[in-house]
């Protein structure tokens, strides 16, 4: 892409032969002229050993990002450059005590990834959770992650973090991204599943998430199990994820 204006490497056995870039794809799809600066540590046995390597051009340094992938069971954390590399990662437990917790854990693992790839606080989160933003309040629902209902996540986290946050259904981006340039992106209608903690889906058609006036279309998960047809309180319209059977 002719907007890449840099690429940024971390590794702890990355050595300077390995920046022959003659020889590498990565060379094909940059761009002249470059730069390439480093920090070199302790020498090792294969030879000096660069721990960070950014190239740049045109003056410019690709820009990362910070996703979250916010589940019921675990939070793993990436930085993520504009070219699809994984700069590095983390995953701690989701907490079982309550909302202040998932805070807590949630500010804790982006300043750990954060601080070890160097980021200025002007980089954005994204997060893809279980659930949805609703389209009426802003607050979140329908999560498996009972004590994020009715919560301002999103406010919440830029507050508390100082940086611009996102906030997405996982299921919706993992189809979305799949029709998108993944295995589906030759196909026109795409539905995606999610099996984890709980079931999730989305659906995509023709490139274009479809997302419904409740912000729920393809989560097949909340659809009934057969025990609710023998239950008084059965009702037919979904509801907030834990208040009756269904897959999730």
């Amino acid at each position: 892409h002719k907007d890449r204006a840099g690429l940024v490497f971390l590794g702890s056995e990355l050595t300077p032969k390995d920046l022959h870039w003659q020889n590498s794809h990565l060379a094909q799809a940059l761009y002249s002229p470059i730069a390439i600066s480093h920090d070199v540590t302790t020498p090792g046995a294969t030879g000096a050993i660069i721990s960070r390597v950014t190239i740049r051009i045109m003056g410019k340094t690709l820009q990362s990002r910070i996703g979250i992938d916010l589940g019921g069971t675990k939070i793993e954390a990436i930085v993520m450059a504009e070219d699809g590399t994984i700069v590095c990662r983390s995953r701690v437990d989701t907490p079982r005590d309550g909302y202040a917790e998932t805070l807590d854990a949630l500010v804790g693992i982006t300043a750990d990834v954060a601080n070890e790839a160097s980021l200025s606080a002007d980089r954005p989160i994204g997060i893809g959770t279980p659930g949805a933003v609703s389209l009426k309040t802003g607050l979140l629902m329908n999560c498996n992650s009972t004590c994020l209902n009715g919560k301002p996540l999103r406010e919440d986290l830029e507050s508390l973090t100082g940086r611009q946050v996102r906030i997405a259904n996982d299921a919706d981006c993992f189809t979305l991204s799949e029709a998108s340039d993944g295995t589906a992106e030759d196909a026109e209608s795409v539905f995606g599943v999610i099996l984890g903690t709980g079931v999730g889906g989305g659906l995509v058609y023709h490139k274009q998430l479809v997302q419904g006036v409740n912000a729920i279309a393809g989560e097949w998960g909340h659809n009934p199990l057969p025990l609710a047809n023998y239950q008084p309180d059965s009702v037919s319209d979904p509801i907030p994820q834990g208040t009756r059977p269904c897959f999730c």
